[in-house]
């Protein structure tokens, strides 16, 4: 197959490196209208992965309309099959219809180095938020406003964690290491899915999750991923039930409805729920920094930097989405959702 001239026109992220706005002053919203500004940035930076995605498709549905001509029923099939889940790469697709070969060599190469520049572009964008977050800290002082001057050291800090992230390694305990690597960042509506009739509204910057009927419901990554991965939420509940998926079963439950002081793990591979009284309770109307991590062989579950508890298995196979909701009338704010990748010692 001969390859559009358009597919081989590659958008690139660094023309989509925006400046955060100057306008932003030292006033009550500064701080909101910063972080709002510093996420748009960072949703418009991933833009062009999106726009090659998009790309990538329109050429498969291509392919597939000429192997329809042809009558070749097995073609078509493995084809939809790699328009449906190219996320999740399979070389047996490439090895029944060479065609797809040719177009996946152009759209793993050309991905890798938008995703490397996206990354580049999100620590600049983040490391200018917090130049001005610093720079709000000091004009809200000035003026005696503490309490925002608070908010403002806080947002920096915030920021300051995922350059690190993004930058830096921390280790954990078992020898792993957290590598710069972002994988994926909760941004705009295009970023996730809702499952099971899940509302997520945006609200200052935040995203309210919520059920019309009171019923457990998610929203999850556009995306897979591979284990070993950590994800990242910054989130907070108005009752009970804070609650983790891995593609589409419910892994983690913090204040759990039955028994708010029981924190419930259930294997991302399937069995039954265990329950470890005393750790699954978080405050209400308080956003906790919550993670769930995911290696070959352990899934942890963390409460702002504590171990609440883990499950063992064999979860070397693992490939899923990351997804976060609420259940039984819960209502769930989501200031922050990231997957970054585990490397092995």
């Amino acid at each position: 197959m001969k390859l559009t001239k358009a597919f081989l026109l590659l958008p690139s992220v660094c023309g989509f490196l925006l400046g955060i706005p100057d306008s932003i002053s030292a006033e009550e919203n500064g701080v909101t209208q910063l972080q709002r500004a510093y996420q748009q940035a960072i949703d418009l930076a991933y833009d062009p992965i999106r726009r090659l995605e998009k790309r990538y498709t329109e050429e498969l549905e291509k392919l597939k309309v000429q192997k329809q001509q042809t009558g070749d029923l097995n073609s078509v099939l493995v084809i939809q099959e790699e328009i449906e889940g190219f996320k999740n790469a399979d070389p047996k697709r490439l090895e029944k219809v060479p065609e797809i070969r040719g177009l996946r060599s152009i759209f793993d190469s050309n991905n890798k180095k938008l995703v490397e520049e996206f990354r580049k572009s999100q620590t600049d964008i983040l490391q200018k938020a917090s130049t001005k977050f610093e720079k709000m800290k000091i004009e809200m002082t000035k003026e005696g406003k503490i309490d925002l001057a608070k908010q403002a050291v806080d947002a920096k800090d915030e920021v300051q964690k995922k350059i690190d992230a993004l930058e830096g390694t921390s280790r954990l305990g078992n020898g792993e290491k957290i590598a710069p690597g972002l994988l994926w960042s909760l941004g705009s509506k295009a970023s996730f899915e809702s499952f099971m009739e899940c509302e997520a509204d945006r609200k200052e910057g935040k995203w309210v999750l919520s059920h019309p009927n009171q019923k457990k419901c998610y929203i999850a990554s556009d995306k897979s991923f591979k284990t070993p991965f950590t994800a990242k939420a910054k989130a907070m509940t108005d009752s009970n039930e804070i609650r983790f998926f891995l593609d589409d079963k419910e892994t983690v439950i913090f204040s759990w409805s039955s028994n708010p002081q029981q924190l419930r793990l259930v294997s991302p591979t399937g069995g039954r729920p265990v329950g470890i009284q005393g750790k699954g309770f978080v405050e209400k109307n308080q956003m906790h920094d919550l993670e769930i991590r995911l290696t070959r062989d352990r899934l942890q579950a963390y409460a702002n930097g504590e171990l609440r508890g883990e499950l063992t298995g064999d979860f070397s196979e693992f490939e899923g989405t990351v997804g976060i909701g609420p259940a039984l009338g819960s209502v769930v704010t989501v200031e922050g959702l990231e997957v970054f990748e585990l490397q092995p010692e």
